[in-house]
């Protein structure tokens, strides 16, 4: 059944608007009629069963018949922090992770990043990247959206530590093989997990080190090497089964 996040709900009157591009979507995409079902989620409400009442062409209200109790996201909040990689790779990344479940996405600035971050297109970018987060995360069916937070250096990352029980950056050229995912992950009370992945070129000298000050833990993904792209992939995936499926 198709889904939409919406950001305008009243539960006294049982209501729901969809956004002007989802009214869109929902008439000229689905070609929804008046009366058919869809799921409405909103991020502090819940996630509702409705039907469309209203539609007219930027407008489409929903009447909310049922809640659905329902727990879509993984047991503890991942935060994946990204080298600055192209807008193509970029966009790629945001789409998956979203729909993998991580709780927020967040670019920095490395040496070795070719890509530039132009804050004068900063709102257009960001508008996109919204977009791409809600509709893979309606896909997916999630009860709330990856957040993007705009680019950081590695200073100001590792100022941000202390908001996370466990922080760690994917380093191949960790030597222990203890160091490892599995290993990492086995902490307990790990609620908030922050993850560094390098850019194309990986870390610099400098930036391990720091981290490592910092209280980083380098950790290894296995005995392949991944490109930056797929390597947030594969930590989701291994989370959703280690922390889920395993189970």
């Amino acid at each position: 059944m198709q889904r939409y996040f919406v950001d305008q709900i009243n539960l006294d009157e049982k209501r729901a608007v969809l956004l002007p591009s989802d009214a869109y979507h929902v008439q000229k995409v689905m070609r929804m009629k008046l009366n058919d079902s869809v799921i409405v989620c909103h991020e502090k409400a819940g996630t509702f069963l409705g039907k469309l009442i209203k539609l007219s062409p930027n407008e489409a209200v929903v009447e909310l018949i049922d809640k659905i109790e329902e727990n879509n996201e993984l047991p503890l909040d991942v935060t994946i922090a990204h080298g600055l990689v192209r807008r193509e790779k970029m966009e790629f990344v945001i789409e998956t992770c979203a729909a993998l479940g991580a709780y927020a996405y967040v670019p920095v600035f490395m040496n070795r990043s070719t890509a530039k971050w132009q804050e004068e297109k900063g709102d257009k970018k960001e508008a996109r990247i919204a977009k791409i987060i809600k509709e893979a995360s309606e896909q997916s069916h999630r009860n709330r959206l990856m957040k993007f937070y705009k680019p950081l250096t590695i200073p100001e990352l590792i100022q941000a530590k202390a908001e996370f029980d466990l922080c760690l950056f994917a380093y191949e050229d960790t030597p222990s093989d203890d160091a490892n995912l599995k290993k990492a992950l086995s902490q307990e009370n790990c609620r908030k997990l922050l993850v560094l992945f390098g850019p194309e070129g990986g870390f610099d000298s400098k930036e391990t080190e720091m981290l490592k000050n910092a209280g980083f833990i380098p950790v290894t993904l296995g005995k392949r090497i991944l490109r930056t792209e797929l390597a947030p992939l594969y930590l989701l995936s291994t989370i959703g089964y280690q922390k889920e499926l395993k189970a």
